[in-house]
């Protein structure tokens, strides 16, 4: 079972960063206060406690966490902060 969910862990981290990666690349009105605020409502989301959510859920919103997270410091540290 822990197989599956590292699997789950690093293809949702893996996608996020992608799917961000391109949307920072494509979009440049696209800011790094749009980021913050998609982290913020994902800690929202994840104190929700949604009935019903399972293991793996909480392993998508665990992992989709640290991708925002890893690329808000990636794109400070760019920029020099």
């Amino acid at each position: 079972m822990q197989d599956i969910r590292d699997q789950k862990y690093k293809e949702t981290f893996e996608a996020t960063v992608a799917q961000i990666t391109m949307r920072r690349r494509l979009y440049k009105e696209f800011t790094l206060q749009e980021l913050q605020k998609l982290l913020e409502t994902a800690y929202i989301n994840q104190g929700n406690e949604w009935g019903g959510k399972g293991s793996l859920q909480d392993i998508v919103q665990e992992a989709t966490i640290a991708a925002f997270e890893y690329l808000i410091a990636e794109w400070q540290e760019s920029k020099g902060k």
